[in-house]
């Protein structure tokens, strides 16, 4: 029995170049001395991304793709349509944060 991985080339995440590259910076690359830190964001609670992607996947608040969440959500409300008032309140309390204010269609289309 093959498996995917038989088929097709296996990519390295973004994440492992940044390991890679932090760790050469720790031996004495030409970044030697900066303070490199990760910052690395926990993933989304599942009931938090499910109510995300439930928004964003549902047909009667219009469409999603090149609108942020706030803004969709607003224009739902001007239209006389009830978006869920947690998706503000999430949005609202994460505005610096694109997994919360921005689609999942965003950077994908």
């Amino acid at each position: 029995m093959s498996s995917v991985t038989d088929h097709f080339k296996v990519q390295s995440t973004a994440k492992s170049h940044l390991k890679k590259n932090l760790s050469s910076a720790s031996k004495g690359s030409n970044l030697k001395g900066s303070n490199l830190k990760t910052v690395e964001k926990k993933p989304l609670p599942d009931y938090v991304g499910e109510v995300l992607r439930n928004f964003d996947l549902s047909p009667e608040f219009g469409p999603s793709v090149g609108v942020g969440r706030l803004e969709r959500w607003e224009r739902a409300v001007d239209l006389g349509l009830n978006p869920p008032y947690v998706v503000r309140e999430l949005v609202e309390a994460n505005p610096d944060d694109v997994r919360y204010t921005e689609s999942i269609w965003h950077d994908r289309v």
